[in-house]
């Protein structure tokens, strides 16, 4: 009776475990403005390499820590005022021709939580951009990781596609610069909703001052996009640029490496596989305790 009782809530424990593994992990549903959660941080680890034909090898140039943390949260109707901290603190500096300009100022620029931002919902209810990065480069990078997205807000898709996907050729031609899809990852030991995107643009659109020809960006360059947007915290989890410059080929890679957003627990999809590897060792035996209590009833009779 009891080995049968252990098999029955192994069972249990088994249906429960594959349930949440399926659905995603264990965690909250974020809605409305819940992407912006007072006192929640982020932070990412971010490298830049690159491939010099000369050499036929990638030099790494760069590691830096990209950290943001929401302090305090206003709205007023359709205002919202926000107060963060954020900073780009490069660790490890091989190479600093293109980051002169961030060692100087941008290292520990607002890490007191000195920096302010507003945003009028009614006429931008979907991205929340405190600050655009561009790691010492005069490029318009698409996305930065000092962005939320209001995943949750009713029509994101839809703006999400219309605003970073469909490009617009002329007045009535367009095409899709890339894709844009719902999948899932495994962050920080946890299986996670994402939206994954990837986008072309012609470098030479997002210029900022960089020289064009030899020297610089060329005239027919492409910049490649690849990012993961989790589909509750809202923030990039991950993001990679890659683009010619002069006769190099740049790599710029960034990815989340620590959170205490609410919505965001560690290694649960390692937990629940271990939970998972202990209940089918539970299971196994207490079937062999079943088989063996039914084949000494046989030999007694």
């Amino acid at each position: 009776m009891r080995a049968k009782s252990l098999v029955y809530a192994m069972e249990i424990v088994l249906l429960l475990t594959f349930a949440t593994i399926c659905s995603g992990g264990i965690g909250l549903a974020a809605g409305d403005l819940d992407v912006l959660n007072e006192k929640t941080s982020y932070t990412w680890s971010c490298y830049l390499k690159v491939y010099d034909p000369a050499r036929h090898e990638y030099v790494l140039y760069w590691t830096a820590t990209q950290y943001l943390k929401i302090l305090e949260i206003e709205s007023k109707d359709s205002i919202v005022d926000a107060r963060v901290a954020y900073s780009t603190h490069y660790d490890v500096i091989n190479i600093a021709k293109y980051t002169e300009i961030d060692t100087e100022n941008r290292t520990v620029s607002h890490r007191d939580g000195n920096y302010k931002a507003s945003f009028n919902l009614s006429e931008n209810k979907y991205v929340f951009e405190f600050v655009k990065e561009s790691w010492g480069f005069k490029i318009d990078f698409p996305i930065s990781p000092f962005t939320i997205f209001n995943v949750k807000e009713e029509g994101f898709e839809e703006f999400f596609y219309n605003t970073y996907i469909l490009w617009h050729l002329s007045e009535n031609e367009t095409m899709d610069r890339g894709l844009f899809f719902d999948t899932w990852d495994i962050i920080l030991g946890s299986r996670r909703r994402v939206y994954y995107v990837e986008l072309y643009y012609s470098v030479v659109d997002l210029n900022l001052g960089e020289e064009i020809g030899s020297e610089g960006l060329p005239k027919t360059g492409i910049l490649e996009m690849n990012a993961e947007i989790d589909q509750v915290m809202g923030i990039v989890i991950k993001l990679r640029y890659f683009w010619k410059f002069a006769d190099k080929m740049f790599e710029i890679i960034l990815e989340l490496v620590d959170t205490n957003s609410k919505y965001f627990i560690k290694n649960s999809f390692i937990y629940l596989l271990v939970a998972l590897f202990f209940a089918l060792i539970v299971l196994g035996t207490a079937i062999r305790m079943i088989k063996e209590r039914r084949r000494k009833r046989l030999i007694r009779i």
